[in-house]
């Protein structure tokens, strides 16, 4: 006894005593679990994230400029596995610090064609991005804290992530 509640589509900390958890699921749903590996003394994560068909692959497929320049306003093209569900989001999440601070953009489509767009950035401003998946949004609680908890699927190339560095706006009549 004495465990914790699981919540659907959130992030549940369990303690470090050995004890049960409890969750109340609904047939022909379905639920992806994920935990995260706890640093040493400290209480494990795990989300519980429920859709209504498996979820989706998220593959980042083209950026569009490839190389963008100070005004450029960054289109990110993703291509799903299928059709999602309705309770998944597709998100590119970016960062200029290294994920010291991120933000979420949600992408739009339909099918299996999805796209976000990450604003104009000043000149020698390199941005560092991957494409996720999850049944939560930012204003859920979705955020740099939880994210990978509450991440169905992501495309993080390879653990490197995706990067592009803002190339300065050439002179008028310039070359």
């Amino acid at each position: 006894g004495g465990g914790a509640n699981m919540t659907i589509d959130s992030v549940t900390s369990l303690g470090l005593i050995g004890a049960n958890a409890t969750i109340t699921l609904s047939n022909g749903l379905y639920y992806s679990f994920r935990t995260l590996n706890p640093p040493a003394n400290s209480s494990a994560v795990l989300a519980v994230l429920k859709t209504s068909a498996l979820p989706v692959t998220v593959t980042r497929s083209s950026q569009s400029p490839v190389v963008p320049r100070t005004n450029d306003t960054v289109a990110m093209y993703i291509a799903l596995g299928a059709s999602k569900s309705p309770e998944e989001h597709i998100f590119v999440r970016w960062t200029t610090n290294s994920f010291a601070t991120a933000a979420f953009v949600e992408a739009s489509g339909s099918g299996a064609s999805f796209s976000a767009t990450i604003p104009p950035m000043p000149n020698a401003t390199t941005v560092i991005y991957y494409v996720l998946s999850s049944t939560v949004t930012p204003a859920g609680g979705l955020n740099g804290g939880n994210a990978d908890a509450l991440t169905l699927n992501l495309d993080s190339n390879s653990g490197s992530n995706y990067s592009y560095s803002v190339s300065p706006m050439p002179w008028p009549g310039g070359a």
